[in-house]
């Protein structure tokens, strides 16, 4: 069993502009990745595909030009476990769209075994440096779930937000399962950075070429296909937008 990550980026001129944390920049949080899965990446438990949505041109002049290089370049890391890879997508859903396509390629090439997972990643998350242990650790339990988030979304606790997409969650109940070290509920949406199992994916890959936006997206996985979607408390990873930074933890510490 392996993760594969499939990490999105584009220059940052296309980007999306949002209200970020101080400590935040797109840099910090790939080698904030990195640094959590170096080991991982050296004995061939995971694999990172980095998909920049842009020219090369574009890539050699950009923030994370630097950490991928050395990292290919790297002695710690098996032999085709990172690899740069460009789409032309544009805009978010067709980027989407786009690395999507990379994946079931991968799949359909047997480079990503039907027993294997898959980490869709989007370039604005930091993580927990023992992320990868609590995943490993879910994995090997009986607990049953068909997708998986990092991020214990601030919105889903309304006493602790007066986002307006809060408003929705006031009357959420959840399951709660525990794992030895680390506890997750059920939850009824993410953004569109999360991990999904092969099996899974083939299933619903039909619902995810569509390229649906992710609460819509969730809204039809969990209401209509019945998949369960968990997330960890606390948080393993967040989204890196000021209002919206998952609780508990203190992330300027995960990237400094």
């Amino acid at each position: 069993m392996a993760l594969h990550i499939y990490y999105r980026h584009a220059p940052g001129r296309v980007l999306a502009q949002k209200v970020r944390p101080g400590w935040f920049s797109y840099r910090r949080c790939f080698d904030n990745l990195v640094g959590t899965v170096a080991n991982a990446l050296a004995d061939g438990r995971v694999t990172l595909s980095f998909i920049f949505d842009g020219s090369e041109e574009d890539f050699c002049s950009d923030e994370t030009f630097g950490t991928v290089t050395r990292l290919i370049q790297g002695r710690g890391v098996v032999d085709g476990a990172v690899e740069t890879r460009f789409i032309s997508g544009g805009d978010q859903r067709k980027a989407w769209k786009q690395a999507l396509s990379l994946v079931l390629d991968d799949v359909g090439r047997g480079r990503v075994a039907v027993n294997d997972y898959v980490y869709l990643l989007e370039n604005d998350y930091v993580h927990v440096a023992d992320w990868l242990a609590k995943f490993d650790e879910l994995a090997a339990s009986n607990i049953r779930w068909d997708y998986l988030t990092f991020y214990d979304h601030l919105d889903k606790y309304p006493d602790l937000t007066t986002a307006a997409d809060a408003t929705r969650y006031r009357n959420l109940k959840s399951r709660i399962f525990c794992t030895g070290t680390q506890h997750w509920r059920t939850t009824p949406s993410t953004c569109a950075t999360y991990v999904v199992p092969v099996k899974v994916l083939l299933r619903d890959r039909l619902l995810l070429e569509l390229g649906i936006a992710d609460f819509k997206l969730f809204t039809i996985l969990s209401k209509a296909r019945r998949r369960t979607l968990l997330s960890p408390i606390p948080s393993l990873a967040t989204h890196s937008m000021t209002e919206f930074l998952a609780p508990v933890v203190n992330w300027e510490r995960c990237v400094t």
